[in-house]
């Protein structure tokens, strides 16, 4: 399951910007800002300058009435200006306290004592949701290992190195070495007593061999790359040494390509030798 996401969520703060006129009834064309269209004389009347500060950004806006030719008055419009575009806010509107309206046109003013316009902020927030619980993931090879610990036909095998006890399964062996497969089918000693000596290698490199042998990777691998080789070549483990020669092709630089031509000579990797000649690292 992948870890968490990004959801953009949208919303709107409402009443944002506020703005009420009392006594609207009372209001005279004298008290408006006359302006002319088209040889007509319009009327308007404007707010004071609304400023709010919102997650650390300033807005700012001016809210306009305008008023049809005359009076009488029958009708006017709402907008608004400032720092901000017109399209940035969302308008309603509220008449004598009742229920909000939404719009910016009002038609027929008898009766308007009182007049609230409310300038809405549409918002998107980004919110982190986490996957939804899921129960562990097993691999294959632990699933395989979970039933061989409960079985009776000596399937565990310890490698012995340097001092070192290493835990493995002999089927896990047998999967990825002919060597060992040889091995348990012929019914060696080793096999007979589920042990093995291993003193040739470090324990490091028998660990990074099992990795492979139960996961067909290794996660730490550079610096290990003769030694696993070598370990893999000894036990003809033919996946692991593909392995390991796809890796030191994408990891070949001026500071190992000294050893990365040994090993090619050591073993006689004729292709990846000719490859590791062709390559800018060959003096």
């Amino acid at each position: 399951m992948s870890s968490n996401c990004a959801v953009t969520k949208f919303g709107k703060i409402h009443g944002f910007f506020e703005w009420r006129i009392d006594n609207m009834d009372q209001m005279k064309f004298t008290d408006m800002e006359s302006y002319t269209v088209c040889g007509k004389i319009h009327y308007k009347f404007k707010s004071p300058e609304l400023t709010k500060i919102d997650s650390g950004i300033e807005y700012k806006t001016t809210i306009t009435l305008y008023f049809g030719s005359g009076p009488p008055f029958t009708y006017f419009g709402i907008s608004w200006d400032g720092s901000d575009a017109n399209g940035v806010f969302e308008c309603s509107y509220q008449i004598n306290g009742c229920e909000k309206i939404s719009g910016s046109f009002v038609r027929g003013l008898d009766g308007i004592k009182s007049l609230t316009i409310f300038l809405d902020l549409p918002v998107k927030t980004n919110e982190l949701i986490s996957p939804p619980k899921t129960l562990p993931f097993v691999s294959f090879s632990n699933r395989l290992k979970k039933i061989w610990e409960n079985d009776s036909s000596n399937s565990k095998f310890t490698i012995e190195c340097d001092g070192t006890s290493i835990e493995t399964y002999k089927p896990i062996l047998a999967s990825a070495s002919d060597v060992f497969a040889t091995m348990f089918e012929s019914n060696f000693i080793e096999a007979r007593e589920n042990r093995v000596k291993i003193n040739d290698f470090a324990p490091q490199t028998v660990q990074k061999m099992l990795e492979f042998c139960e996961t067909d990777d290794i996660k730490e691998f550079n610096g290990y790359e003769c030694e696993l080789f070598g370990i893999a070549h000894k036990y003809q483990m033919n996946d692991l040494m593909s392995f390991i020669c796809d890796k030191m092709v994408k990891n070949v630089s001026s500071c190992n390509f000294d050893s990365y031509l040994q090993l090619a000579q050591m073993y006689d990797l004729n292709d990846f030798k000719e490859w590791l000649l062709k390559t800018s690292f060959s003096k």
